[in-house]
C-alpha cells in the first residue's frame, strides 16, 4: 500500500477529538494571513546548520537524515519532577543533538560508514532517552549502504521532482526503529531537509509539496500560543503540570491530529505548502514564551 499525504490526513481525521484538542477556525484565518505575509517576505528555514562546506550533497543529506532519526525527546523528567533539557557542548535541544552527531561523524574518505555509532553511544551516555538513541544509531549504522542508497535516490529525485510522504514512508519501512510513526514526523523531517539541501545547490529544484505538518511537541505549543489549538481543561492542566501523557493514548493522538489538521487548514488558506507553514511555526517558538509543551515518552518526536 502506497502511503501518501492523504493517508496521514485520514489518520488525523480519525484521531481528532475536539473535546480534547480542537482547531479554532477564526485563529486559523488570522495565522494564514500572517503566514502568507511572512513567506512573501522571504522567511524560510535555513537548512544549512554550520556544516563543512566541502561536503557534497550526499554527506550533508546523510548527516541530516541521522539527525532526523535522533530528533526526539530532547528532555526528561528528573528526580525532582522537573523537566530537564538535553545539554551538550554548551547548547541544548536540537542544537545539542546536531553537535553530538557532528562529533561522531567520520570524515575519513576511505570509510564506508560516515557515522560512528560506538562514539555516539559514548556521547549520549547519561543523556535523555539514551537507550532508544543507541538502538536507532545501531540500526542506521548496521545497514549504512542501504541508507546511502535511499538518500542518494532522494537527492537525484529532488533535483527534478517534489519529494513527498511516500518517500518518507520508504525511509520508515527500511529503518522502522528510527522512523516508524503513524504521522511520519522524523521521516518527513529527513525528506524536507534533503529537499532543502538540494534546493540550496540547485535553486531550480522544486519544493516538496506532498508533506504534512511534522507533528511534534513544539509546533502544537506554538499553535496553542497563537490560539489556533484549544485544549480541554483537563489536558491543559496536565501540560502545565508537566504530567506525562502516554504514547499512543487518545490525548496524545488528539494533539498530533489537531496539529496536522490545523497546519493543513492554514496551508490551504495561505496558499502555501504545509511544509512551509510547519517551518514558519517551528522557527517562531519565541511567540510561545514560557508556554509548556506536552510531554510524551516516545521516539516519534
Amino acid at each position: 500500500m502506497v502511503t501518501t499525504k492523504q493517508t496521514i490526513l485520514a489518520q488525523a481525521e480519525r484521531d481528532y477529538h475536539p473535546e480534547i484538542a480542537s482547531v479554532d477556525d477564526e485563529a486559523v484565518g488570522v495565522i494564514a494571513a500572517q503566514s502568507a505575509s511572512m513567506a512573501g517576505a522571504g522567511s524560510q528555514l535555513d537548512y544549512w546548520f554550520p556544516l563543512d562546506q566541502q561536503w557534497d550533497l550526499q554527506q550533508a543529506a546523510l548527516y541530516w537524515t541521522v539527525f532526523a532519526a535522533q530528533a526526539f525527546r530532547f528532555w526528561r523528567i528528573n528526580a525532582d519532577g522537573d523537566k530537564e533539557k538535553l545539554h551538550y557542548a554548551g547548547v541544548t535541544g536540537s542544537n545539542a543533538m546536531l553537535a553530538i552527531i557532528r562529533d561522531c561523524w567520520n570524515t575519513d574518505a576511505a570509510s564506508a560508514i560516515n557515522f560512528d555509532a560506538a562514539r555516539f553511544q559514548e556521547a549520549v551516555a547519561g543523556l535523555p532517552a539514551m537507550s532508544p538513541r543507541v538502538v536507532v544509531a545501531n540500526e542506521l549504522s548496521a545497514d549504512w549502504a542501504r541508507l546511502r542508497a535511499i538518500v542518494g535516490g532522494f537527492i537525484l529525485k529532488a533535483q527534478s521532482q517534489a519529494l513527498s510522504v511516500s518517500d518518507a514512508a520508504e525511509l520508515a519501512v527500511a529503518f522502522p526503529r528510527a522512523f516508524e510513526d503513524p504521522y511520519f514526523k522524523k521521516a518527513q523531517l529527513a525528506v524536507s531537509a534533503i529537499s532543502g539541501l538540494v534546493k540550496s545547490k540547485h535553486p531550480e529544484a522544486p519544493h516538496p509539496v506532498g508533506l504534512t505538518a511534522m507533528a511534534d511537541y513544539q509546533v502544537p505549543r506554538v499553535l496553542r500560543a497563537l490560539k489556533v489549538l484549544q485544549y480541554s481543561a483537563d489536558l491543559a492542566d496536565k501540560v502545565s503540570r508537566h504530567q506525562l501523557i502516554d504514547a499512543g493514548s487518545e490525548e496524545e493522538n488528539a494533539i498530533r491530529a489537531a496539529t496536522v489538521l490545523a497546519v493543513e487548514q492554514i496551508s490551504q488558506r495561505a496558499n502555501l505548502s504545509s511544509e512551509v507553514i510547519d517551518n514558519l511555526l517551528w522557527s517562531s517558538q519565541e511567540v510561545a514564551g514560557d508556554e509548556c509543551f506536552h510531554l510524551t515518552e516516545t521516539t516519534c518526536y
